[in-house]
């Protein structure tokens, strides 16, 4: 980075960085899908669900098995890591039943309008034994209230301001946050033909401080207090999730052990 911009690095090197032993949220999420695959059948077949452009998540499912992607933005077609790109209009998938060894989404549950009918065709273009790996913010998260109370133009206005991400990147989507709590996804999981393998919960470095320094500091001191005790885990910002789907025996035959 340049000019103005160099604190943001410099902040980042001095308290989050992989040499002094901090893991980003991405990575965990990453390591949760390469795990959900394992002892899968060689190149598996892999949906990622809200694919979007061109980003280092699906470089990392493409790397994992046969990367199919949907996506309600036409954009989803520029992403060079899926096999195959589809625009979707709604939330049914148009791919026949067991089409998939493993599911992703990511930053997508937030947005899901009907948790029941996205779960319904999640479980079905699962084969038996798949899994399903989502992140998703917390509905507790100071993020995630604020936007919940926020007009979605304001939204617009300052989510990605925050985040300093460049011009170019999209406005943020509608969110509803329907399926972005422990009981939510519990509740919503028993009526689909899914279970709930595992919940995590995590606050990693605090990307919506990007904006002044001061703000940065600030939400550095929430993210080393919520992660001092499992007691506060509730107020972390990422819901990580495994659903299964069960195999013939009901028992799960891929992922996790």
């Amino acid at each position: 980075m340049a000019g103005g911009d160099n604190w943001r690095e410099r902040y980042m090197d001095r308290w989050y960085s992989r040499a002094g032993g901090w893991t980003d949220g991405t990575t965990k999420f990453h390591e949760m899908c390469r795990e959900a695959v394992r002892g899968a059948q060689e190149n598996p077949s892999l949906l990622e669900i809200g694919a979007g452009p061109p980003n280092p998540s699906s470089d990392f499912f493409a790397a994992l098995g046969t990367l199919t992607g949907v996506d309600v933005d036409p954009i989803v077609r520029s992403n060079p890591a899926l096999v195959n790109a589809v625009v979707v209009e709604a939330e049914e998938l148009p791919f026949e039943d067991c089409s998939f060894d493993a599911c992703f989404s990511s930053w997508l549950l937030e947005h899901v309008e009907d948790p029941s009918v996205h779960l319904k065709e999640v479980a079905r273009v699962l084969k038996p034994g798949g899994r399903y790996v989502a992140r998703t913010p917390n509905r507790y998260h100071y993020v995630s209230i604020a936007a919940a109370m926020s007009p979605h133009w304001f939204h617009r206005l300052v989510a990605n301001r925050l985040r300093a991400l460049p011009e170019e990147t999209h406005e943020p989507w509608p969110t509803y946050y329907r399926l972005n709590t422990r009981r939510a996804i519990t509740r919503s999981a028993a009526d689909s033909g899914l279970r709930v393998s595992s919940i995590v919960l995590i606050e990693s470095e605090p990307s919506y401080g990007f904006a002044a320094r001061p703000l940065f500091l600030l939400l550095m001191a929430y993210e080393r207090l919520v992660n001092s005790t499992p007691l506060l885990e509730g107020l972390r910002h990422t819901v990580n999730v495994v659903f299964d789907k069960p195999g013939p025996s009901g028992e799960k035959e891929v992922g996790l052990d």
